[in-house]
């Protein structure tokens, strides 16, 4: 498992290098798991790079990876995570993920989860969120898992969802609590 990227994993080599105590860039490469199943195969390689600043308030994690099935980029894509403390009782959290469509070599928002937590007390507290998702688009492996060509409706779907909301939670006693959330939720 590669910790600086959104989700990826393989059978290969990470290399790691810290600058200062705090800065680290990275790289890897090698089998990854087969995209369909899990299983462990050579059709599906990776290679990626990735950094990290790790600091007191805050922690951004970055990177790249391309995603290769027999030898054709399968998937490109970027992540960037954020977790950040900018003050106290206050937790702030983002991810997003961005492929490149093979297609119309536009860049694609896939994944986006924003979050802020405020721990008014040890028992009150107040989260807004947002989160944003579209289905990951895989292209080589694609055509021969599903028998389809480039062109057909497959890779043009862009259905995705996205939510917004606000929750509440009190602990009343030690084992219950209560909380109430409102959201706002749209299909694309």
């Amino acid at each position: 498992y590669i910790e600086e990227m959104y989700n990826s994993y393989i059978d290969g080599l990470n290399v790691e290098y810290f600058i200062t105590k705090d800065i680290g860039i990275g790289i890897f490469g090698g089998l990854a798991p087969d995209r369909y199943d899990s299983s462990f195969n050579s059709k599906f390689t990776s290679i990626g790079v990735y950094g990290e600043i790790d600091k007191e308030k805050y922690d951004l994690k970055m990177g790249y990876e391309n995603m290769r099935y027999k030898g054709e980029t399968d998937r490109e894509y970027a992540s960037v995570q954020l977790d950040s403390s900018p003050i106290e009782k206050l937790q702030m959290n983002a991810i997003a993920v961005a492929s490149r469509n093979q297609l119309t070599d536009m860049i694609n928002l896939e994944n986006l989860n924003l979050n802020a937590l405020y721990a008014h007390s040890k028992d009150l507290r107040f989260t807004l969120f947002h989160s944003y998702y579209r289905a990951v688009k895989l292209y080589a492996s694609a055509k021969d898992y599903f028998k389809i060509d480039y062109y057909d409706d497959y890779f043009y779907d862009f259905n995705s969802l996205a939510r917004t909301g606000f929750k509440v939670d009190y602990n009343i006693a030690r084992g219950l609590k209560i909380f109430g959330s409102v959201e706002y939720q749209k299909r694309g």
